[in-house]
């Protein structure tokens, strides 16, 4: 609020509502799971599957994703932070015997609807139902299933179903898909999506206890595409043309083996960022809110080849087949 620093809340005030909010939402999160297995007990006292062998069992490890930042807020949480923070704010309204209700409508009206950006306004089924779900889209997932389980297997947790944040962070950046220098994704965009293909919520758990199912690891896919929105074929072929010379030699396979020519595109582009020889344009297509004007599928073509041949050469494999054995080894 830098309009009215009179009417501001500090910041050590705005950090203490978070702190406390994480706490409130920890302890309910662990009485209800204390309640959950007193009420299993009870219900098969003598039953070893509903009875923890040993007490720390019931402990999250520190290194899992489960216990491995409790600094989170959830939904809820979130909605709980914005209640503090407008009591603080607008204690004076409270003190003249207004209702809460009335300092939330305020702090939403005055501060979060006139600076809420615009990816704030998205609907999460809006992509869904016209992006997604089309048969093109299904066939190229079909094509690539035994890549896609891969990678998803090696970026999950062990111990988890589902994949955190933190192994999803870590595959965009391993596969060369995290990088404002060339496909213009930030990890903003990144966890947005994330968050917006995930089905199933859970308002007890941290968000660090729960994340992408593998449906939903497929969805964010074809959400990065449409995020990041590689060339078109013509583009590509275009670009190639355009910079023959300075893509002779090491990269003169771009010019005879196409199903590679995003892959090289993108390594090209990463060098001339860094040696300032070609420099690119970004797309205006690119990012959550622009008008997208080509199909997710054909997108999805290249930011799979993207995935594919970068984890390939990071893994020093030749073939798909070695790329998924050097995967399943690496888990």
């Amino acid at each position: 609020d830098g309009e009215d620093q009179k009417k501001a809340c500090p910041r050590i005030e705005c950090e203490l509502v978070f702190l406390n909010t994480c706490q409130s939402q920890l302890a309910a999160a662990e009485d209800s799971q204390l309640m959950e297995q007193q009420m299993a007990q009870q219900a098969a006292p003598h039953s070893v599957l509903t009875t923890p062998r040993h007490p720390e069992s019931a402990t999250p490890r520190s290194g899992s994703s489960r216990g491995r930042n409790r600094k989170v807020l959830g939904r809820a949480g979130m909605l709980e932070a914005l209640v503090r923070m407008a009591a603080i704010k607008y204690a004076d309204l409270l003190r003249e015997g207004f209702p809460l209700q009335v300092a939330v409508e305020r702090l939403c009206i005055e501060h979060i609807q006139p600076n809420r950006p615009e990816a704030a306004l998205l609907m999460h089924n809006d992509f869904r139902h016209k992006r997604l779900y089309t048969e093109a889209v299904d066939l190229k997932f079909k094509r690539s299933a035994s890549l896609l389980e891969g990678i998803f297997c090696k970026y999950k947790s062990r111990t988890d179903v589902a994949m955190s944040v933190y192994g999803w962070l870590n595959f965009l950046r391993e596969s060369g898909l995290l990088n404002t220098k060339v496909t213009g994704m930030s990890q903003r965009d990144a966890v947005l999506c994330y968050q917006h293909s995930r089905m199933a919520w859970s308002y007890r758990d941290s968000p660090c206890s729960s994340g992408l199912t593998y449906i939903d690891f497929l969805e964010a896919i074809g959400r990065i595409s449409d995020v990041i929105s590689p060339p078109s074929p013509d583009e590509l072929g275009q670009w190639r043309d355009e910079h023959r010379q300075q893509l002779r030699g090491t990269q003169e396979a771009v010019h005879t083996i196409y199903s590679k020519d995003y892959y090289n595109y993108s390594n090209a582009v990463m060098r001339s960022r860094q040696e300032d020889i070609i420099r690119v344009k970004r797309r205006p297509s690119g990012g959550l809110t622009t008008v997208k004007t080509r199909m997710v599928s054909e997108k999805l073509e290249y930011i799979v080849q993207l995935v594919e041949e970068t984890l390939k050469h990071r893994y020093k494999a030749n073939t798909r087949d070695q790329l998924l054995t050097q995967l399943a080894i690496a888990i």
